[in-house]
């Protein structure tokens, strides 16, 4: 699925939940959304230019320490080896793609103090 699809996807269905969202067109401007804003979670798209999801995550853990929001990673496969190369990188939780509106509100659940009701 294409990038632009798979952000508007899940933008929409955050919209549903009645949350909010920034977008970071790639790995760098991720890190440095990360340094201006707090944010309660972060999707974590895995292939994205300049910088991967991967090393995005290494170095907003890095530059934020225990202050980094969980990082959720939003691979392109569902491969065990995605889960695990985002686990090393220290993502959080790991999510499979087409996202849906269950899964997004379970890991919101899970790894934020926000809670939504199903």
């Amino acid at each position: 699925m294409d990038r632009n699809v798979d952000q508007r996807v899940v933008l929409g269905l955050l919209g549903k939940l009645s949350l909010e969202a920034s977008v970071a067109h790639n790995g760098q401007e991720a890190v440095e959304a990360c340094e201006r804003e707090r944010f309660d979670l972060v999707l974590m798209d895995c292939q994205m230019p300049v910088l991967d999801g991967y090393g995005a995550t290494r170095q907003i853990l890095e530059k934020l320490g225990a202050v980094a929001p969980p990082i959720v990673a939003l691979p392109a496969h569902a491969m065990e080896s995605d889960r695990a190369k985002g686990l090393e990188a220290g993502m959080s939780g790991h999510m499979t793609k087409p996202v849906l509106l269950e899964q997004l509100r379970q890991v919101i659940n899970e790894h934020t103090r926000v809670r939504i009701a199903g």
